[in-house]
């Protein structure tokens, strides 16, 4: 348990720094177009949203990376019961956002 913990920090310090670099804030709106992979968030369904997120990748930009940040910043606060009930981890959390920023030639170690 006191790994998961740490890993959740940890994802939070990457999330916290990503949004400052990226000027995000919670009164922005997230772009229609992209409101799906949060419908996918709420509903659940979090390897779907996963999965659209890496499709909506080959436009680029920095709206998808924007949009990416926020719903691993959602799903991290989740708790490990919530996450282990949607078949997801903590784990695949820190491997999706790693995934993400890699392919932005961001690396935070």
């Amino acid at each position: 348990m006191l790994k998961n913990d740490r890993s959740k920090v940890e994802i939070n310090q990457r999330l916290k720094f990503l949004t400052k670099i990226l000027s995000l804030s919670e009164e922005k709106p997230i772009y229609e177009k992209y409101d799906k992979v949060f419908q996918f968030l709420e509903d659940g369904r979090i390897n779907d949203g996963e999965n659209l997120i890496f499709d909506f990748l080959d436009e680029g930009g920095p709206d998808i990376l924007r949009v990416a940040i926020s719903f691993y910043d959602r799903l991290n606060t989740y708790s490990d019961f919530e996450l282990k009930e949607l078949n997801f981890s903590r784990k695949e959390i820190k491997d999706g956002l790693d995934d993400i920023l890699n392919i932005y030639g961001l690396k935070l170690s």
